[in-house]
C-alpha cells in the first residue's frame, strides 16, 4: 500500500500545485482547440467524430500528464483530478465568455469547443474514477 493510498490529507497539501497543474492543462487544452483550427471545429466538419472519439485517448495522456509529476496516486487520483478539472473548468468559462479570441476560432466554433471539453472533463473524471477505485480494490 503506497502512501498516498493511505492519506487522506494528501490533496490538501498539494492543493496549490494541482490548482496549477488545472491552469497548465486548461492553457494546453485551448491552444489545442486554437491549433485544430476552424476547418475542423466547424459545425457539419465530417471530422468532428473523430476528434471526438480521439478525445478517449487524449484524456487519458492529460490524465497521466496530471498526476504522474505531482506523485499522485491509488485513492487520491479522483480528488486529485477533480481540483485540476474544476480550476480548468473555471478559466473556460471565463476564457469562453470574456475572452473568446483565445482559442482563436470563429464564433460559431465554440459551440463545439465547449461540447468538447465537457466530453473530455466527463472522460477524465471517469478514468480517475476507475483508477481509483482499483487502487481502493487493490488496498484491500
Amino acid at each position: 500500500m503506497t502512501v498516498s493510498a493511505i492519506s487522506p490529507s494528501l490533496p490538501d497539501r498539494r492543493l496549490p500545485l494541482m490548482v496549477g497543474m488545472g491552469v497548465i492543462l486548461w492553457f494546453a487544452a485551448a491552444m489545442m482547440f486554437r491549433l485544430l483550427g476552424p476547418g475542423i471545429l466547424a459545425p457539419g466538419s465530417a471530422g468532428l467524430p473523430l476528434v471526438f472519439a480521439l478525445f478517449i485517448p487524449v484524456g487519458w495522456v492529460f490524465l497521466w500528464v496530471a498526476t504522474t509529476p505531482l506523485g499522485i496516486r491509488g485513492a487520491v487520483i479522483l480528488p486529485a483530478v477533480v481540483i485540476m478539472l474544476l480550476t480548468a473548468m473555471l478559466l473556460d468559462g471565463l476564457a469562453l465568455t470574456f475572452f473568446p479570441a483565445l482559442y482563436g476560432l470563429p464564433t460559431e466554433s465554440l459551440l463545439i469547443v465547449a461540447a468538447l471539453l465537457l466530453w473530455g472533463v466527463a472522460w477524465i473524471l471517469l478514468m480517475a474514477y476507475v483508477q481509483t477505485r482499483r487502487a481502493e480494490t487493490a488496498a484491500r
